[in-house]
């Protein structure tokens, strides 16, 4: 009994001391949180309120620069929807009043709602890659935010085993028989796909940045055919890059379709290997890409990253076009 006793006291402890890394680690990833959106939502105010209002755009905003708290900014958002036409899209609003009341002052918040926070986010944050160069990033930051808050079931399982419990296993578990490989799990599989937009939107950003093509007024910043002709490389990546993005385009396409064709996921699958963005470790399958994409949360994902791809592809043909290149490119 004394036994037993002392086995509950330690899981007892153990439990605790997971419950106390937790609350840690959501204080952590809620800190980082907080200065990620300020950064980038920061970023994108100043270039929309710019755009609006010229040079008195100071003097028209609720709460003038710099903005050092995220709930500063978020007013300003808040207050400028209207008055900034296209600062904020309709279907934004509502994810714009989930973060105020989010981050309110005293507002309480656990893991859960943390981490549904983190998915409304990125939403709104990549609904403005043409404003800020800093959204590819703060994509990429904020998913990571999302799995790092995500349970680790193997330390449940561990915790849920009851001592003197012994699982045995068959010896063909170890003999005669080729080790099955693990099924990447569909969210890791989105997030691949999101740090593969992540990639693309900012390789584009860098491309116009290198042709001086400014993608939020669809021109160039100086007249094309100066004395210094546009780089032939950065030429020949804009061009790779309108090729990959169809290319994804196309691929994506065929998972809103009842019955995906089996081509299109395949050749998807070469693609984002040629993207070289996925961990070489990963064994990304074909199959790996149906489980996750068949799914309607997944599906939704997609839907809004295609989107966002077919708005990209618009500013690198629009870019070429500036360039002289009157055709759109295709793959």
């Amino acid at each position: 009994m004394e036994a037993v006793a002392a086995i509950n006291e330690d899981t007892e402890k153990q439990r605790e001391g997971n419950d106390e890394r937790m609350k840690l680690e959501l204080s952590r990833c809620l800190s980082e949180l907080e200065e990620c959106l300020r950064e980038v939502l920061s970023d994108v105010l100043e270039v929309e309120m710019k755009a609006a209002f010229g040079d008195i755009w100071k003097d028209i905003i609720l709460i003038k620069p710099p903005w050092t708290t995220l709930q500063g900014v978020l007013r300003c958002f808040d207050k400028h929807r209207i008055a900034v036409s296209g600062l904020v899209p309709r279907k934004m609003n509502k994810t714009l009043s989930h973060l105020i009341h989010f981050f309110r002052s005293g507002q309480s918040v656990d893991s859960c709602s943390t981490s549904a926070i983190l998915q409304e986010a990125k939403t709104f944050v990549g609904a403005f890659w043409k404003s800020s160069k800093l959204v590819p990033q703060a994509v990429t930051t904020l998913e990571k935010l999302y799995n790092t808050l995500q349970p680790r079931h193997d330390v449940f399982l561990e915790e849920e085993s009851v001592p003197g419990d012994v699982t045995v296993k068959d010896d063909d578990d170890f003999e005669g028989k080729p080790p099955v490989p693990a099924r990447v799990a569909p969210q890791e599989v989105c997030s691949m796909f999101e740090n593969i937009c992540s990639h693309m939107f900012q390789k584009s950003s860098d491309v116009f940045k290198g042709l001086g093509f400014d993608s939020h007024t669809m021109q160039t910043a100086t007249p094309v055919g100066g004395t210094a002709p546009p780089p032939k490389d950065t030429i020949a990546c804009l061009q790779k890059l309108s090729s990959v993005v169809s290319q994804l385009l196309q691929a994506f396409s065929s998972f809103f379709c009842l019955s995906p064709n089996p081509n299109e996921v395949r050749n998807l699958l070469s693609v984002i290997y040629s993207v070289k963005v996925v961990d070489e470790n990963v064994r990304l399958t074909a199959e790996d890409l149906l489980h996750c994409f068949t799914q309607p949360q997944y599906r939704l994902k997609l839907r809004v990253g295609s989107s966002q791809l077919m708005e990209l592809k618009k500013a690198l043909d629009c870019c070429a076009q500036t360039l002289g290149q009157h055709t759109s490119f295709t793959p």
